[in-house]
């Protein structure tokens, strides 16, 4: 797992304008406790598979709060610490739920910019994840989003990935349009 080739102890939290960044633990780092064991093992094995075929590292990191940071800079504070995508590659990508902050963030390698650009990761989540989130459903909504982002790489490498036995396809839709 990238979390052990790049161990990185977590920031203080007396550091002065910084909030605690985690230590990776896996690919699912669920610190604010928002999926159960089943689905949490079920995408840490998947995203297993998607590093395994693709090359791409991919992680979840969910936390009950940034404070005192916004989303966006504590997304690419862990981004750097975690030292997410191969060396040279640059090929990782950080999905973020803060739970108090209600916000969903990616944080993509310059190796995943043009496979996941950030229109790209915003409809990923208005489309695939804002579904599930409101209903309740973190869970759901992290891993449909994270199947999403695995799929567009997965195409990109012409590689296939499986989830619940079945090939996840990406398609373009008529018109070169993508579709999820």
């Amino acid at each position: 797992l990238f979390a052990c080739a790049h161990p990185t102890p977590a920031l203080s939290q007396s550091e002065p304008d910084s909030a605690a960044i985690p230590a990776a633990v896996g690919y699912v780092n669920d610190f604010a406790g928002v999926m159960d064991e089943s689905a949490r093992a079920k995408l840490e094995a998947f995203l297993d598979q998607v590093e395994k075929k693709t090359g791409a590292q991919l992680a979840v990191l969910t936390v009950k709060t940034t404070a005192p940071l916004d989303p966006m800079d504590y997304k690419v504070k862990v981004f750097e610490r975690w030292q997410l995508g191969k060396k040279g590659e640059d090929n990782g990508l950080l999905m973020l739920v803060a739970v108090a902050e209600t916000s969903v963030r990616f944080e993509t390698g310059y190796g995943l910019e043009g496979v996941l650009p950030d229109g790209v990761q915003s409809r990923i989540y208005r489309e695939v994840m804002r579904p599930y989130l409101r209903s309740g459903d973190m869970a759901g909504g992290i891993t449909q989003g994270m199947l999403a982002s695995a799929a567009r790489i997965a195409a990109e490498k012409g590689v296939t990935l499986e989830w619940d036995g079945r090939e996840l396809r990406y398609t373009r839709s008529r018109g070169g349009r993508s579709r999820l």
